[in-house]
């Protein structure tokens, strides 16, 4: 039996996904950067904090919306 996930399971998990997707994101650019120009490990590192700095802030967001 499934069951529907209720809103806490279901703002947890975009939280969780903006994290993650904050990280791969910038850690995909800043590798396709790096390749392109040889900088490396310089723009994966920028992009990488770039990237949960993005989400960190989307997560503040998040948390000051009023509940429904």
């Amino acid at each position: 039996a499934t069951t529907k996930a209720d809103a806490n399971e279901q703002l947890g998990q975009r939280v969780l996904s903006l994290l993650i997707g904050g990280l791969a994101g910038g850690a995909l650019i800043g590798w396709v950067i790096d390749r392109l120009f040889g900088t490396s490990p310089w723009a994966l590192l920028v992009m990488l904090f770039l990237g949960f700095a993005v989400a960190a802030r989307n997560i503040y967001r998040i948390s000051q919306q009023r509940p429904e």
